[in-house]
């Protein structure tokens, strides 16, 4: 494993996306982050880089990925900031996908990436259809190795109060002794932790699903 690194992070001011931006910069084998957006992160890490980018318009800086190993995608949206059926699905298909082919142009090895847990293209809910059509297209987008994280409700605090999701997360506690754990709810740390460490292992080619129970289980690797 090389301990000169360097990775792009898309989605690090999110859930998941901050978690990992954390583990990233505490992390001695990457020498730089490139965070990718609209929005700088709250970072003072003289290792991690902001590139500004429209992300929805496919057309990215070639600066964030020169020399790139690792790419890791956290983007997603919801329903509240994106009523809009096919705004939502530039964001939640057109960016992964449009990252992942774009990484594949530069020979950026591993590309990991935040789905859900159901997702499907053949879903009678559009969320999960277009989680998996994202799937779709990542796999075909030439980057050799792809890690793809499917977890359940994610628990964190967000900067934005999501209802259904406290839902979930309440209907989770209370189901929790006998829901496989597939379908619990997971920390969203674990999730950062758990593709930092797939990351890190330098995978063979291919392709790798991981659902929530997997994903807890990959988290209690991690060591920094």
């Amino acid at each position: 494993m090389s301990n000169k690194r360097k990775a792009l992070l898309v989605g690090g001011t999110g859930l998941v996306g901050s978690h990992l931006l954390k583990l990233l910069e505490e992390n001695d084998a990457y020498v730089e982050v490139r965070v990718m957006g609209r929005t700088a992160p709250d970072s003072k890490k003289s290792k991690v880089k902001f590139i500004p980018a429209v992300l929805t318009n496919g057309k990215f800086p070639r600066s964030a990925f020169v020399d790139v190993h690792d790419v890791f995608c956290c983007i997603g949206t919801t329903q509240k900031k994106t009523p809009d059926k096919e705004a939502y699905r530039d964001i939640d298909v057109g960016i992964p996908a449009n990252i992942a082919s774009t990484s594949s142009i530069f020979n950026a090895r591993n590309f990991l990436v935040v789905s859900s847990v159901g997702a499907s293209d053949q879903s009678r809910f559009f969320y999960l259809r277009f989680k998996g059509e994202m799937e779709e297209k990542v796999i075909v987008s030439g980057v050799p190795t792809i890690e793809i994280f499917r977890p359940n409700t994610l628990l964190g605090k967000r900067k934005e109060f999501r209802f259904g999701e406290w839902v979930a997360k309440v209907f989770s506690n209370i189901t929790s002794w006998f829901m496989p754990k597939k379908y619990q709810a997971i920390k969203a740390s674990d999730v950062a932790k758990a593709m930092l460490v797939r990351a890190l292992d330098d995978p063979d080619a291919g392709v790798n699903v991981w659902e929530s129970n997997q994903i807890e289980t990959l988290a209690k690797e991690y060591k920094n």
